[in-house]
């Protein structure tokens, strides 16, 4: 179950990274009208984008696994995407997700702020491992104080203090 979250994370990074070049931009720019995220952002995105992004589930689908881990894990990486583009933060939620590696909205905010930053869609892992997320530049725990400290102070659309 982690390897395949693992390899989902990795996959998610990858893809969005590379949908941030200035070859694959075009079929990602639509999703980057919503500087300022709402829920209709996470589902703003181009058909080549979402047949990337979706096709691993469709492969999933032929190869072994146990359904009763798998249904709800692809319901819970829709459930996240939602919340990371909502506009909003909750102090539960940025203080739970980081303790567990996931991205939270606040951190998903800083890509629609800066665009060429924070790739993450299921982590913020591959953003520390490769270097594209300022916020871990003296480690993984300053990033993580960063986050409850971000998260603390924050409400509304463009998640400003």
């Amino acid at each position: 179950f982690l390897v395949g979250i693992l390899a989902a994370d990795l996959w998610t990074y990858s893809k969005h990274r590379a949908l941030h070049s200035k070859w694959l931009y075009a079929f990602h720019r639509s999703h980057h009208y919503f500087k300022d995220p709402t829920a209709f952002a996470g589902f703003a995105i181009h058909p080549v984008e979402a047949v990337w992004t979706f096709a691993p589930i469709f492969l999933w689908e032929h190869l072994p696994h146990f359904l009763p881990v798998f249904a709800p894990a692809v319901a819970f990486f829709f459930a996240l995407n939602a919340y990371l583009h909502c506009g909003y933060v909750f102090g539960l939620a940025e203080a739970l997700l980081p303790r567990v590696l996931l991205n939270s909205s606040a951190f998903h905010n800083l890509h629609h702020e800066r665009v060429v930053t924070h790739f993450g869609e299921i982590s913020s892992f591959w953003d520390y491992a490769c270097g594209t997320s300022d916020i871990y530049a003296k480690g993984l725990g300053t990033g993580y104080r960063w986050h409850v400290a971000r998260s603390a102070g924050m409400q509304g659309p463009g998640l400003t203090a």
